[in-house]
């Protein structure tokens, strides 16, 4: 009767290869807390490819673009100048985005903002990564993203505390 009150945690483990031998680490999370976690990054993922594409147009048109390049939040290969539109449009739309979204996330997961941040991040870069077909190397691109990353955490974060503070969650790290 007593173990119907607690909650049941499910250890979940995630296998990691090094030199081609597994290694199982066990993640101990609930499986509603997983569930909510996956929740979050998938609605984080929607939004912001949504406004990343919405920014993306809202620059092509206000640039006076040729062309519209469905591939322009991908594009890293662009040639960086202040006088070339694609550039510009690719960097303003990438920068843009990262503002608004350290904010939207704020207000959808109201707390570890910078998680899902970096989590976001490196979805983008490897995403990007698979679209373009090479990993990107170019400076000025990591450069933005870096730029917009801590401004999407940094915002992210404050407005977070500022409207949660009452509720903010902190974690408990003595088993950590």
């Amino acid at each position: 009767m007593e173990a119907q009150g607690k909650r049941c945690k499910k250890a979940i483990f995630i296998q990691i290869y090094i030199m081609g031998l597994p290694l199982s680490l066990p993640l101990h999370l609930s499986q509603n807390n997983f569930q909510i976690v996956l929740q979050n990054l998938l609605i984080c993922a929607a939004v912001f490819y949504t406004v990343f594409y919405l920014l993306h147009i809202i620059c092509f048109i206000a640039l006076g673009l040729d062309s519209f390049d469905e591939l322009g939040p991908f594009d890293f290969k662009e040639n960086p100048s202040w006088l070339n539109k694609k550039y510009l449009a690719n960097l303003i739309s990438l920068e843009v985005t990262f503002t608004i979204c350290g904010l939207i996330f704020a207000l959808l997961v109201e707390e570890w903002i910078w998680d899902y941040a970096c989590t976001i991040t490196l979805i983008h870069v490897i995403i990007t990564s698979l679209v373009k077909m090479e990993f990107p190397l170019e400076a000025h691109w990591w450069t933005s993203l870096g730029i917009g990353l801590t401004a999407m955490i940094c915002e992210g974060q404050i407005l977070a505390y500022l409207l949660f503070r009452h509720n903010f969650i902190y974690p408990v790290l003595d088993d950590f």
